[in-house]
């Protein structure tokens, strides 16, 4: 199975769109337009539709919506822990990583998806891992996900996602 790290797209800035805080903050115009041609590439790599799991912010969620439309996927779920940065525990006994069905998706923030990723990979989270908005990192378990365990298949950034969906 694979577990798919992707950062938000753009988002707009505190006070434009209603934001008042920057949990409030959503994609902008152009962050919308970039991970909407993202996740169709992104959709070139996926042999079927994963479950999508977002952040509760609100960037995380609109940017979960535009991946689970461009994958097929069913309506995103949310985790908490996807906007704490842990724990990562918590994030791992989501029914869809601790009994897996299929890759699973998971949209979030920096700098938790970078130690998310380490975490994943390493087994520790303070590996330097640079997910730019709208990328990304797909990483790969024979079975269930856990702590080190998993092997880095692809690390794309959002311009080679986008140059996948033409």
């Amino acid at each position: 199975m694979l577990v798919v790290l992707v950062r938000h797209g753009i988002a707009s800035p505190v006070g434009v769109d209603g934001a008042r805080s920057d949990a409030e903050r959503g994609l902008s115009p152009e962050g919308l337009e970039k991970t909407r041609e993202a996740a169709r590439g992104l959709a070139t790599l996926l042999d079927a539709p994963p479950t999508v799991i977002a952040s509760p912010l609100r960037r995380a969620q609109e940017t979960a919506v535009v991946v689970a439309q461009a994958l097929h996927a069913p309506p995103p779920r949310t985790n908490p822990a996807l906007a704490l940065g842990g724990p990562y525990e918590e994030i791992l006994a989501d029914p869809a990583l601790a009994a897996p069905k299929g890759d699973v998706v998971l949209v979030g923030h920096q700098p938790s998806l970078e130690a998310l990723a380490s975490w994943l990979l390493t087994g520790e989270p303070d590996v330097r891992i640079e997910v730019k908005k709208a990328s990304a990192l797909a990483i790969g378990y024979p079975g269930v996900p856990r702590r080190g365990g998993g092997t880095l298949c692809w690390f794309l950034p959002p311009r080679v996602l986008r140059g996948l969906e033409s």
